[in-house]
């Protein structure tokens, strides 16, 4: 840094040919101007300037001096506003880490999103099932679905929780039947991710939590496996809600047990990146921005569900109203 003050302190006294001009302009005293050119010709054991007490001239290697040395600032000037711009404003490649499932559901949407507010971020993305290293990957930012994702180099932001369902095909219930009980799940073939088929099967029914030992048929480090072999009518899968939506809904699988809900250690979808302190602006405005994108999708659907609840109790006391009504005509 020392050596690059002072070129920027030699380019200044060639081109004000006086060293106390180029002091007062570069802020610096006269004594630290002599210093900064005594430094680079001790370095080069060279004359660069003629000084006199009226005049200050350019000596022949100083003038081969002067071109390469503004060919330099320039380019670190160059590089130094570029480095500026990337800090206030998100540009270039962007490489993230998703699991497959969540490519399936929610990441191309929060992409889609994202590149319309930031259309100078370039996206990489590698969909991975296992333990990723985010180091070694060299990636910016992760997705995550566990329920311990912090360590002491790493920042985990939780995005949303992963809700558990009990899904079947048509297809293997009527060849399987539809247990009746969660007791009863005993007797069916069980498709789990391995997070969850190494404990025992919890559901909250309506009496209380009912713990079920059951060894999966399938146990699988993808969700999107555990979905295809359900749909395969291979058994009863415990999957992501997120992931199997548009079955339910198309007909393609089935909810067991509806009365019950899945228990057990909560999952959350989380996005993981480097603890350092300086991010990058592309790095801080996608973290930002993921974060904001699924609050708001959390409020939208707790609006949702305050409004449908609503909505059934204004039906509920149309109801009661009309058979008061009809009652008191009686």
């Amino acid at each position: 840094m020392n050596q690059l003050q002072a070129m920027r302190v030699f380019l200044k006294v060639v081109e004000l040919k006086n060293f106390g001009l180029a002091g007062e302009q570069m802020g610096i005293s006269r004594p630290a101007v002599t210093r900064s050119i005594a430094m680079l010709e001790e370095h080069f054991n060279v004359r660069l300037l003629h000084r006199s007490t009226h005049n200050v001239s350019v000596t022949g290697a100083g003038e081969a001096y002067v071109e390469g040395v503004r060919a330099v600032l320039d380019k670190l000037d160059e590089v130094e506003a570029e480095v500026n711009r990337s800090v206030r404003e998100p540009k270039g490649t962007l490489r993230i880490a998703a699991p497959t499932s969540f490519s399936m559901t929610e990441l191309a949407p929060l992409l889609a999103h994202y590149r319309r507010r930031y259309p100078e971020v370039r996206l990489e993305v590698d969909l991975v099932d296992t333990q990723v290293d985010i180091v070694e990957g060299r990636y910016d930012a992760c997705f995550v679905a566990d329920h311990k994702t912090a360590s002491a180099t790493m920042v985990s932001r939780t995005l949303a929780p992963i809700k558990p369902v009990l899904v079947a095909s048509p297809g293997y219930l009527q060849h399987a039947g539809a247990p009746a009980d969660p007791a009863s799940l005993r007797g069916h073939s069980l498709l789990a991710h391995v997070d969850t088929g190494r404990q025992p099967l919890e559901l909250r029914t309506p009496s209380g939590i009912e713990r079920i030992e059951v060894e999966p048929a399938l146990a699988a480090s993808s969700s999107v496996l555990v979905r295809e072999a359900a749909l395969a009518h291979m058994g009863i899968a415990v999957i992501p809600e997120s992931l199997v939506s548009d079955d339910i809904a198309q007909g393609r699988l089935t909810v067991v047990l509806p009365e019950c809900e899945v228990e057990g250690p909560q999952r959350q979808m989380a996005i993981l990146y480097s603890g350092r302190r300086h991010l990058s602006a592309k790095v801080r405005s996608f973290i930002e921005f993921a974060v904001e994108y699924f609050r708001e999708r959390r409020e939208g659907a707790d609006r949702g569900d305050r409004a449908d609840r609503t909505d059934q109790a204004d039906r509920a006391d149309v109801c009661y109203g009309k058979e008061t009504a009809d009652t008191e005509t009686a």
